[in-house]
């Protein structure tokens, strides 16, 4: 009795697959629509902001010396944002809009040149969150290590440099007695 209800079962769940596997095929051929109300159209998928990966962000971790998983985040979150402008991947200007409010004024100033997004700014960026990490970090350094961490994930945009920085000039010396 019980091989009987195992066995009709069986062929049920094997008749419901075949329909369902039918269904699909004859859908995917655009035979069957819901009263022709389905909008066809190429969907792009974007992926959020900052997923990179677990090596890239051991590379982070380790390279830039962040602890708190935060941090790491909010830098990955630049890092991307860098990458997707130098390889013309979209972006969500609303998301942007909201990454650069926390950014410092002279900062803000770089994040974008000609109302593009420019991705020198935003490893700038990235490198002031390393400096509010580690304020004991010189300036420079927090950018060595921000451009050579972002190297190591994506090493594919080695042409992406930093800017000069505006501050450094000649130390005048007054003539010695």
């Amino acid at each position: 009795m019980f091989q009987r209800l195992l066995i009709i079962a069986l062929f049920i769940v094997v008749a419901i697959l075949l329909v369902r596997t039918i269904a699909n095929w004859f859908n995917r051929g655009g035979w069957i629509g819901r009263g022709q109300s389905e909008i066809k159209g190429s969907w792009a998928v974007v992926e959020p902001l900052g997923r990179l990966g677990k090596a890239a962000q051991n590379t982070l971790k380790s390279s830039l010396k962040l602890e708190d998983e935060e941090d790491v985040q909010k830098v990955a979150v630049l890092f991307d944002v860098a990458h997707r402008t130098v390889r013309n991947l979209p972006l969500d200007a609303d998301e942007l809009r909201i990454l650069a409010d926390g950014a410092s004024e002279p900062v803000r100033a770089v994040l974008y040149r000609d109302k593009a997004v420019h991705a020198p700014g935003w490893l700038l960026f990235a490198a002031d969150r390393v400096q509010d990490v580690h304020p004991d970090m010189y300036a420079y350094e927090a950018k060595r290590l921000t451009l050579t961490a972002y190297r190591e994930v994506f090493p594919s945009d080695g042409e992406t440099v930093l800017p000069p920085e505006r501050t450094l000039a000649p130390v005048a010396y007054g003539t010695p007695p």
